[in-house]
């Protein structure tokens, strides 16, 4: 598709994407060595929180009763050992995710 084949939103929409500001959000990620399992990883959940919140999301940040759910029969495993775990998720006010 080509610039003229755009409709007014699409070239809008284009138009207020901040490159710079993608690189640089994506170099602050990668920037926290979240190797699954580590500390790390939890320390990445909690700054996408702080992200989230600061986008105005309503947040969610939880612990995991880790030794509770390893105990579940019905838990399907895990792919690597965790001392702590935690759920995120955000939300738009309305309730969307």
């Amino acid at each position: 598709m080509t610039p003229s084949e755009l409709s007014a939103q699409e070239a809008a929409a284009l138009a207020a994407v901040d490159e710079a500001a993608i690189a640089r959000t994506l170099l602050e990620l990668i920037a926290i060595p979240s190797v699954t399992g580590s500390p790390a990883e939890s320390e990445l959940q909690h700054h996408l929180a702080g992200r989230l919140d600061r986008l105005g999301l309503d947040v969610d940040l939880w612990s995991m009763d880790l030794p509770v759910l390893l105990a579940d029969p019905d838990f399907p495993g895990s792919e690597a050992p965790r001392d702590e775990a935690w759920g995120l998720v955000g939300a738009t006010e309305d309730g969307g995710d």
